[in-house]
């Protein structure tokens, strides 16, 4: 079963604050060891699907089932 497409718009401006002002320190150590061995395009991609799911519980839901 595939959960539905949910289509979250994102405000550019909104994004940049949310990554400038996200703490990494508050991580714990095994994601931040990811997150630190990710290239900088998966750290981008990481940071808009967090955003996303902050965003919008329903797309938060469908990346749970996945």
């Amino acid at each position: 079963m595939n959960p539905a497409i949910v289509y979250v718009e994102v405000s550019e401006k909104a994004f940049q604050n949310y990554r400038e002002s996200f703490d990494l320190s508050t991580l714990p150590k095994g994601a931040l060891q990811a997150y630190q061995n990710m290239s900088e395009f998966e750290r981008s991609r990481w940071f808009l699907e967090r955003f996303k799911c902050l965003k919008c519980p329903l797309y938060l839901a469908g990346s749970v089932a996945e």
